[in-house]
């Protein structure tokens, strides 16, 4: 049995500070009671012990990621996925995807792929809740050393450049949009709202938006009135087909505005269809 077995098995300890947690999710006026909202509203959101991971698994799972990333840079995959999307999907406008995910279930027999996610959640959240943990023993304290090191906040905010100048390059961003219907009702609304605060920390406008309240007219999206440059796509609407879209739908087509993750992405990778072909081992 390796070590991370080892601490599933053992290891039934309460690694997470709540007051930690609540500092590390309200740094400002703009988050302020975040995280007595999530205590309300979504009480198990945060596990209370952690999971560990063995190092064989994590190395399994980069050889399938791997692997997956040459058959969907291969053209005639790139064919194939193209003739199951609808048009909308079929232009390459650059942005590859913020927190475009692999996700796995962990079994006896390893890590299993179950999706590929274009539109994943809880970045901010995660990198929270690394900062919070709390060593309950010395193999605990090895193991979560390094969980909180670095910046992923900043790395997450030049990824977000990085999807701009893909599309935009040296164009200045002003402003942002967090797009999903009925925001305020979504499970990680708490999150948009660390992004909301995250983006205006950078000096940028940062809007949270229903899909309905933007307006497209003359080649320019706008949401009351202001120009938005860059929607930060929550929707599961993942080809912007439904009534909600339709002015996101006509600027993403126009190339009017940039849209991560967007419908080549997905189709591009997310597509459950996929999978079936992504599992033939020939």
């Amino acid at each position: 049995m390796d070590s991370a077995d080892a601490l599933n098995q053992s290891c039934h300890c309460i690694t997470l500070d709540a007051a930690k947690l609540r500092t590390c999710l309200e740094t400002g006026p703009s988050t302020a009671g975040v995280y007595a909202e999530i205590a309300v509203n979504q009480p198990h959101l945060f596990a209370g012990s952690p999971v560990f991971l063995a190092r064989a698994d994590i190395g399994r799972m980069e050889a399938v990621i791997g692997a997956i990333e040459t058959v969907v840079a291969s053209a005639g995959f790139q064919r194939w996925t193209a003739a199951l999307a609808p048009p909308i999907a079929h232009p390459d406008h650059g942005p590859r995807g913020v927190f475009l995910g692999y996700d796995f279930h962990l079994g006896p027999d390893g890590p299993q792929l179950i999706e590929i996610n274009t539109n994943a959640g809880g970045g901010l959240l995660n990198a929270a809740l690394a900062r919070a943990q709390q060593a309950c023993c010395s193999e605990v304290e090895a193991a979560i050393a390094g969980a909180s090191g670095g910046d992923p906040e900043a790395a997450f905010l030049a990824m977000f450049r990085q999807e701009w100048r893909r599309q935009r390059g040296d164009a200045p961003l002003t402003h942002v949009a967090i797009v999903d219907d009925d925001p305020p009702s979504q499970y990680l609304y708490p999150e948009f709202r660390l992004f909301q605060a995250h983006f205006r920390a950078a000096g940028l406008t940062a809007s949270i938006a229903d899909p309905r309240q933007l307006d497209y007219r003359d080649g320019v999206l706008t949401l009351a009135g202001a120009r938005v440059d860059l929607i930060y796509n929550r929707l599961t609407d993942f080809w912007l087909a439904g009534d909600a879209c339709v002015a996101l739908a006509a600027a993403y087509e126009a190339g009017d505005v940039v849209v991560t993750p967007n419908p080549h992405v997905y189709a591009r990778y997310a597509d459950k269809r996929h999978l079936t072909v992504l599992s033939d081992a020939d």
